[in-house]
């Protein structure tokens, strides 16, 4: 045999170099080539020339029949052999059916059983290949196709139809269960092994292929001597012959048990794309369900917290905010873990009051890191401004993720040190640098190890899943904000390790968080959710004495008060039954042009927003908002709208 290429995808340092040495110490001349993850085997075969594929059915970075489907996705015809850590008949033929070549168990590998393994795989492979070009061709000419069926070795009978009696080619006895074809078979022996409940549809068959002399299928179930049920697919044909030897039917038969089980797990896979689907929407409905309600209690106590309140009572309702903020934090992470088996993750800039949500994210990881009972010291700059333009969610899950890292990997004597800051910004681009910097002395990794828990080479398997969980989280998201990454460990001094993304700047002439009007502002609320009516109400009444009121229950009523009225602003929410706030505000500024409408949203998306832009609305706001959010959208639209 020539000289083989043999790529090894094991993450398992000691697995990887027990297949090694078996392949040295063979009689095969290999080559060997080892990588440690799924997402380097395109590059490894692309780099390369490979022969054969020594997968391991559990990676890092995927697991089970996935990390075999995507092998054989990303590899095209280069044979591959799945190797576990036990036997399962099951997945052993499953993995055969999506294009592995064999199945074996990395525990009972010798020298001799690894060797005819791959010679194995390797025949087979050309073999598949040379069938697969054969199918092709076949495919393309009908007329090919039907001689094919009749050349092909193929189970085959044929029936005396005076004498009953019947001859059976060898590979037609091992379909219908018999080690070797009984002596002179009739056609009752071929019968007794139809399934019941199909000897109706095969007798229907031959009696159609006695009548019109044509080829006719059928397909009926066979039960073996052993009891298994076997599906088999039938041409059967009349041939007329001379008036001695009178006519004979003759038959094919091709068992499709394979064809059917493969057709089983393609509707299981489409169920499990269903179920998937149905699991985001649900996930998106839920978004919409808990922000709602979220939002009227922020404004509900920010009602409360202005009205006369002992210190006790005080103390109670910014104890209730907090929660609050917790609970929205825990909401927005619910919703973000989609993203992690995300390709690619998508952006969702709004803007964001720095100090609220840097401050809902230290009150979280103290507690977070007093019950692992580790020092936590979270700094926040001074200089960091009140409001920022980015993607909160996100944000968050970027500064959670490099706690969690230094959690797991530090020490319970040694603090941790994470500061936010900006590292620069330019009030002339209206645009900064916001920096997350981790530093610890009980923490030791190297640039080279990060790389390493990236791409999961450690055996310590319940190290290795949360570190690994935490670092891919943090590249990912770093990518997703075109951020950078930078890791410094110096002897006695730890490891630092500093992130940066961008972000936009909120400009003075955009904020307007002290302003309250001086003249009258007439607002109509376009709202169907009673409690967010009342708050949102008592939150712009509370504002400002100036401010007045009034309210829609759907948008068709919000059409008809908008166009008999004057309103200053119409606050309009989107989802709401009879006609949602898209139509309502259609409807509004084909006949009132000029009218100033703020969306209001439980989804937050940047479709919605660009739709809503779009349609000439004059700002986004997404529940649950903070009333400073509400009241500087208000103002700002309120100026543009004066300048304009």
């Amino acid at each position: 045999m020539k000289s083989l290429n043999v790529l090894i995808v094991e993450d398992n340092c000691s697995d990887a170099e027990l297949i090694t040495s078996l392949l040295v110490a063979s009689s095969l001349d290999a080559s060997i080539k080892h990588i440690e993850a799924l997402y380097e085997l395109k590059g490894a075969v692309e780099e390369s020339k490979v022969d054969i594929i020594l997968l391991d059915i559990h990676l890092p970075d995927s697991s089970g029949l996935h990390t075999v489907e995507e092998a054989v996705d990303r590899v095209g015809d280069i044979p591959i052999i799945v190797m576990a850590n036990r036997a399962d008949s099951i997945l052993s033929r499953q993995v055969i059916k999506i294009g592995a070549q064999d199945y074996i168990i990395k525990g009972q590998l010798d020298e001799e059983m690894l060797t005819r393994a791959i010679k194995h795989s390797l025949e087979r492979s050309t073999h598949l290949t040379a069938l697969k070009s054969l199918n092709d061709s076949i495919a393309q000419h009908e007329s090919e196709l039907l001689a094919a069926q009749e050349i092909a070795q193929l189970g085959m009978w044929s029936l005396d139809i005076v004498s009953q009696e019947m001859k059976w080619s060898p590979l037609a006895s091992q379909l219908l269960g018999f080690d070797e074809p009984p002596f002179r078979p009739r056609f009752s022996d071929f019968n007794q092994h139809i399934h019941p409940d199909d000897i109706d549809s095969l007798y229907d068959a031959v009696a159609k292929a006695q009548r019109s002399g044509e080829s006719v299928m059928s397909e009926f179930r066979i039960v073996h001597q052993q009891g298994d049920i076997r599906y088999i697919n039938s041409h059967v044909k009349l041939s007329l012959h001379d008036t001695s030897k009178g006519a004979v039917l003759t038959g094919v038969l091709q068992d499709v048990t394979e064809r059917n089980m493969s057709q089983q797990l393609l509707i299981e896979k489409q169920l499990y794309s269903q179920i998937n689907s149905a699991k985001n929407e649900i996930l998106q409905d839920m978004g919409f369900m808990v922000r709602t309600p979220l939002s009227s209690t922020v404004n509900l106590l920010h009602i409360l917290s202005k009205t006369s309140l002992d210190e006790e009572q005080q103390g109670l309702v910014n104890n209730l905010l907090a929660s609050v903020d917790d609970v929205t934090t825990g909401v927005y992470n619910v919703l973000n873990l989609s993203l992690y088996s995300s390709s690619e993750l998508e952006m969702q800039v709004e803007k964001v009051n720095m100090s609220d949500l840097l401050q809902s994210v230290k009150r979280a990881l103290d507690t977070r890191f007093q019950n692992l009972n580790q020092q936590l010291l979270f700094t926040i700059d001074d200089e960091i401004p009140q409001t920022l333009e980015t993607d909160p969610l996100k944000l968050n899950q970027l500064i959670f993720n490099l706690a969690e890292l230094y959690a797991e990997l530090g020490s319970k004597e040694e603090f941790i040190d994470l500061r936010v800051e900006m590292a620069s910004h330019s009030e002339v681009k209206a645009s900064g640098i916001f920096r997350i910097i981790a530093t610890s002395r009980g923490v030791k990794m190297t640039k080279d190890e990060f790389e390493q828990y990236k791409s999961a080479s450690f055996s310590n398997q319940i190290t290795l899943n949360r570190t690994i969980l935490n670092t891919t989280n943090l590249v990912k998201l770093t990518q997703a904000f075109d951020g950078y990454l930078q890791i410094n460990s110096r002897p006695r001094k730890g490891t630092t390790l500093t992130i940066e993304v961008p972000v936009d700047l909120i400009t003075e002439k955009k904020i307007l968080q002290s302003l309250e009007p001086n003249t009258e502002l007439s607002i109509l609320l376009v709202e169907d959710h009673f409690l967010n009516q009342i708050a949102t109400k008592g939150l712009l009444e509370k504002w400002s004495e100036f401010v007045s009121v009034d309210v829609a229950s759907n948008g068709k009523e919000g059409v008809k008060k908008a166009l008999d009225n004057k309103y200053n602003i119409v606050l309009m929410d989107l989802q709401m039954p009879v006609l949602d706030g898209w139509g309502a505000t259609q409807e509004i500024l084909q006949q009132k042009s000029d009218q100033v409408i703020i969306a209001l949203s439980a989804h937050s998306n940047p479709e919605d927003e660009k739709r809503s832009e779009e349609l000439g609305m004059a700002a986004f706001i997404v529940k649950p908002f903070k009333p400073i959010e509400l009241f500087t959208s208000i103002m700002n639209s309120v100026i543009e709208y004066r300048e304009s």
